[in-house]
């Protein structure tokens, strides 16, 4: 045991300097990575709770969530193959990767801000409008 730690000692020396040398954090970009996680995960809740709301079913609930949020996905990838300027662009706009990936970059744009406080309201709105229905339906 001894002659375990006497030779592992050189080799964690030597790596110390090594640690030393990290690179320096850039912190405003980590910070509007997690700002956009927190508002794209808003986005993905407010839909699950929508599709929660609209079934009684947990597991079609989770079927129809993951169904809207793959479908903001593949917007995406759509915009990648599409022909015209103009309906690229508005794909583009539409898709949640192309906001999150600004995000990511470090750039808080207030395009992509908007778009997912505004989703994240509809959903939410739609939520409680589909809640609000079903007591009615159940009242009378």
């Amino acid at each position: 045991m001894g002659q375990y730690a006497i030779f592992s000692a050189p080799l964690t020396e030597s790596d110390l300097p090594a640690a030393r040398r990290r690179p320096a954090v850039d912190w405003p970009t980590v910070l509007s990575g997690y700002l956009g996680l927190f508002l794209v995960g808003a986005v993905y809740l407010a839909l699950g709770l929508l599709a929660s709301s609209l079934t009684e079913n947990q597991i079609s609930a989770g079927v129809v969530s993951l169904g809207m949020i793959l479908g903001l996905w593949v917007i995406g990838w759509a915009a990648l193959t599409a022909e015209g300027n103009q309906i690229q662009a508005v794909l583009e706009h539409v898709s949640i990767n192309q906001h999150f990936d600004n995000f990511i970059k470090g750039l808080v744009s207030s395009p992509s801000v908007v778009y997912t406080i505004s989703l994240t309201g509809l959903g939410l709105f739609l939520t409680h409008r589909a809640l609000d229905s079903g007591r009615w339906r159940n009242a009378g």
